[in-house]
């Protein structure tokens, strides 16, 4: 595909888009891509593979998306790259997006992209990688199979463009192709893209330095799943706050113990009429899970080796009372550019008693002084659905790096490998679509953290959503949480003449199904089908 020939063949098909966004003369890439029939739906993922006779070097498709270079802890990429929609385009395919209808107005949206290695049966790399591209959903759901999706790259922005061309369009083109086609100016050039956190893939910068994070969302996004699938090949050390918990917890305190004594001359009958040597109770120090993260990341025992890479998990960081937990350990959270704690803080005397038994050089600095290593990295999820005890003060969050957790239909298509569906009996309902519809109007209400997240309720490998559980813990999420005294008003979704009671809702429910409980609207364009 020549690229002088696909840029006149562009102009003509997709006319006066030109303006402040966008210009023609500055595109210096071209990539074009035939809808296969496993990917028109928008939630699939765009497939790039060069032909085993490209060499890898040279891959042309691939070399249209920037490189990532991957830390060894985080085994899989994730790049997202900032994409615009032209309205005109989106207009001519017939896609409502936005209400401007001008040319050269264009819309942002957002494209994520995995690379894969091609892996043959034992499980060696062969030719060529796979690029999978997700996102720009509200371009991809109107396209038919054999229609292009063209992405078009720019000098001296990483943001990309892209268009739709009916296949029937695009007949004699330059661009009419059957596999996807690169084309290249001379002026071309990559430039660095966003690395983001997924479910998947990670930065290599917030894995390589420690850091202090905290990933949050609204329930079902995946949180505790997303860092999980990424600290695997690390050691983790994994504790959860509570309202009770405090910072002997953190830290580690002297708590009663129970031992034995020595001879064996001085035994006892147990409750089970076993002979068992006379217990001991007394006090010793039981390290806290910062504690355990501690003496792992310096180095356990003398002479021990340290890890590249540590990693304390503090699951519901919200639900405790933050500063009282932290406590001196606060002043630890300020990390320079290395990653290490800037300030230090004198170590309690039963801290020092523990490093000393167990043979823990913790003076990284030479001053005495306790330090968070650069090797260390704390991780936390916070549910911004639920209403903490104790809020966060600013001080403290500031010292925390914050991710949010997307809501992200993708990623449940690729685990059901299918679009998941909800069986009432009557309808078998497209579960991502009925999702969108509920969030889309818990967004309206400003009530942004209520979203329900994709895995709220966890499909099976087929794709089914337990009707037992939608009935019991999605309904009573709704009813009792997000909706709580406005169930029957205009901005929920239930009807407004329904059941006031939510045990009479379940019963309604399970006898009608869901056209007998929500609105019209939440129902709408479902892509339903009758049991």
């Amino acid at each position: 595909m020549d690229f002088q020939d696909a840029i006149e063949d562009l102009k003509t098909l997709l006319p006066g888009i030109e303006g402040d966004d966008f210009r023609w003369g500055a595109v210096s890439a071209i990539l074009v891509k035939p809808f296969k029939a496993n990917e028109v739906e928008g939630s699939s993922a765009l497939q790039f593979t060069d032909s085993a006779s490209t060499s890898a070097s040279e891959s042309k498709t691939e070399g249209f998306f920037p490189s990532l270079v991957v830390n060894d802890v985080f085994k899989t990429e994730r790049l997202k790259l900032s994409v615009k929609l032209s309205s005109a385009n989106l207009s001519s395919l017939s896609i409502e997006y936005g209400a401007s209808s001008s040319a050269a107005v264009f819309e942002d949206d957002e494209v994520f992209v995995r690379r894969r290695p091609n892996l043959n049966a034992g499980g060696s790399s062969v030719g060529n990688p796979v690029i999978q591209v997700t996102g720009v959903r509200k371009l991809r759901d109107k396209l038919a199979v054999d229609d292009l999706i063209v992405f078009v790259r720019c000098s001296g922005t990483p943001t990309l463009y892209a268009f739709g061309i009916r296949k029937a369009v695009a007949a004699g083109k330059s661009i009419d192709v059957v596999a996807p086609r690169m084309a290249v100016a001379a002026n071309d050039q990559f430039l660095k893209a966003e690395v983001v956190y997924d479910h998947s893939g990670a930065t290599s910068e917030a894995a390589s330095v420690g850091t202090n994070l905290i990933v949050y969302g609204p329930p079902g996004t995946g949180k505790s799943m997303m860092i999980k699938s990424r600290v695997t090949s690390a050691p983790v050390f994994r504790t959860q706050f509570h309202p009770e918990y405090s910072y002997a917890d953190l830290l580690g305190s002297y708590r009663p113990v129970v031992g034995c004594e020595k001879s064996d001359a001085d035994r006892i009958i147990s409750h089970n009429y076993q002979m068992v040597a006379r217990p001991v109770n007394y006090f010793a120090f039981v390290p806290g899970p910062l504690t355990e993260a501690l003496e792992c990341a310096f180095g356990s025992g003398v002479g021990g080796s340290r890890p590249d890479q540590v990693f304390l998990v503090i699951e519901e960081i919200n639900r405790g009372d933050c500063a009282a937990i932290f406590g001196d350990i606060f002043q630890l959270l300020d990390r320079d550019d290395n990653g290490q704690s800037e300030y230090g803080i004198s170590p309690k005397p039963e801290l020092l008693v523990y490093f000393k038994e167990k043979g823990i050089n913790f003076d990284i600095a030479g001053d005495q002084k306790l330090y968070l290593p650069p090797n260390l990295s704390l991780v936390a999820t916070m549910n911004t659905s639920d209403q903490s005890l104790y809020p966060m003060d600013s001080a403290f969050k500031r010292r925390w790096q914050w991710m949010a957790c997307p809501i992200r239909f993708t990623d449940l298509v690729e685990y059901a490998h299918a679009r998941p569906f909800l069986d009432d009996g009557s309808y078998k309902w497209d579960w991502i679509n009925l999702l969108e519809r509920i969030n889309d109007r818990i967004v309206r209400e400003r009530m942004e953290d209520k979203q329900i997240g994709p895995w709220f309720i966890k499909p099976t490998s087929s794709g089914a959503i337990s009707f037992d559980v939608f009935v019991n813990k999605f309904l009573f999420y709704l009813w009792h949480d997000v909706f709580k005294d406005e169930q029957l008003s205009d901005i929920s979704p239930f009807s407004s003449d329904g059941p006031a009671a939510f045990s009479e809702l379940q019963s309604r429910i399970r006898e009608g199904g869901l056209l007998t409980v929500f609105k019209p609207e939440i129902l709408a364009d479902n892509n339903s089908s009758k049991v």
